[in-house]
């Protein structure tokens, strides 16, 4: 599912979910949509049925549980420390782990 390095930063593996349409070919357009605070990577894959035939659509999950941070049951992106200031080092971990996502993914395609 998810790494973490040595300085406790989520590592480039994040879990997500991948809905691939019939009419997927080598070319086919893919869409990658990140969720919101306290959701999860199942929230937007209810916009499936509403994308063309040849769209896959991949829904990672963000690396932080949101729970402890007072966000909801599901997980965020980076933590706010007050009303506008971000946590630096949660945002770089995010920033990190969806870099490496996004290099990786074609892997898990069943298309070119």
């Amino acid at each position: 599912m998810m790494t973490r390095d040595s300085t406790g930063r989520p590592g480039p593996e994040l879990p997500f979910r991948l809905h691939v349409p019939g009419g997927v070919r080598d070319g086919s357009a893919l869409l990658v949509l990140l969720h919101g605070r306290g959701s999860s990577e199942d929230d937007l894959q209810g916009l499936a049925p509403f994308l063309p035939d040849d769209t896959i659509l991949v829904t990672p999950r963000a690396p932080f549980a949101a729970g402890p941070w007072g966000y909801g049951p599901g997980w965020a992106w980076y933590r706010y420390v007050a009303e506008d200031r971000v946590d630096d080092p949660t945002l770089a971990g995010s920033l990190d782990a969806l870099d490496g996502f996004l290099e990786s993914i074609a892997d898990a395609m069943p298309v070119r």
